[in-house]
């Protein structure tokens, strides 16, 4: 149910995919080493709170990532829990302990209760179907990813890295010389557009 250890990511969202992505990528869509890609529709779990909790749905599984670690700019998720959504019932224990401002029901599903939803605390939340294609890669020993995601929120390309040193990833923000200014996850990703911040790109060039 509890995954292993988790690793040291980077990841850069844009609205369409930069130049300067093209030569580490490759031509990654039209390759026949990765002619099939991943396609997997999911279920993201967002607010307009900070958290540290990453809960997604997929293939019908609730998985829960948590950040524990950051390292000059990375963040660090490790597994935490996987479970299939019907048999939730039998996790009691692990849901209480792991969110306990969700509760499950099989009527309801997944909901925040009532009482952390009041007027003062301005809490609000969503459940976000996000559409994937992705291409794996590799740079070296670094595993790499280019996602096209699909969201009420328009259509955006992915690029992330991770390795469970962080040495290594902090490497491959160095050599493309992009950073780790705009490192970003998915939910904080997703989160940006409930807290009405301006999303920026750096440069896409």
């Amino acid at each position: 149910m509890v995954a292993d250890t988790g690793k040291y990511e980077l990841r850069y969202f844009y609205p369409t995919i930069p130049k300067r992505w093209l030569s580490i990528i490759g031509e990654i869509p039209f390759s026949p080493a990765y002619r099939q890609p991943v396609v997997s529709d999911e279920m993201y779990w967002i607010c307009n709170k900070p958290t540290k909790l990453n809960i997604k749905i997929r293939d019908n599984k609730l998985d829960v990532k948590e950040l524990i670690a950051t390292c000059k700019g990375l963040q660090q998720w490790t597994p935490l829990f996987k479970a299939d959504i019907d048999g939730l019932d039998n996790y009691k224990d692990d849901t209480d302990r792991l969110y306990p401002f969700l509760e499950y029901s099989k009527e309801q599903g997944l909901a925040v209760p009532d009482e952390l939803i009041v007027g003062g605390r301005d809490f609000r939340y969503d459940w976000i179907d996000v559409k994937k294609v992705r291409w794996k890669f590799m740079v070296d020993v670094v595993e790499g990813e280019y996602a096209i995601i699909e969201c009420k929120y328009g259509v955006y390309h992915t690029v992330s890295f991770q390795h469970i040193e962080a040495s290594k990833v902090l490497q491959i923000a160095k050599n493309t010389g992009k950073g780790v200014a705009f490192n970003c996850s998915y939910i904080d990703f997703l989160s940006s557009f409930m807290q009405t911040k301006i999303i920026d790109y750096g440069n896409r060039d």
